[in-house]
């Protein structure tokens, strides 16, 4: 519920011009990053590239070993997928 009305609320347009609400959060967070927002410029990159993966070091394994997982972006079925792949790399 609450994000269906922030939602409706970031498609209405912005008092002083036509844009909706979003895009002058958009437009304000670009501004943010280009004065050296290092928040800002963080979450561009994130939206854009998508996060970093992310490491699992596994107990049982010698330090060397790291198994990487990416399910940013993934549907349910082939995180379940990749998630069973890497159960069965680790055995």
């Amino acid at each position: 519920m609450c994000t269906q009305a922030l939602i409706s609320l970031l498609n209405e347009p912005a008092g002083d011009t036509d844009k909706a609400k979003v895009y002058r959060l958009c437009e304000r967070l670009y501004e943010n990053a280009l004065a050296g927002d290092s928040l800002a410029i963080k979450e561009i990159f994130d939206r854009v590239d998508g996060k970093a993966p992310q490491s699992v070091h596994v107990a049982n394994e010698p330090l060397s070993t790291n198994y990487t997982l990416i399910l940013h972006g993934m549907t349910p079925e082939q995180a379940a997928e990749a998630y069973g792949e890497t159960l069965k790399e680790i055995g």
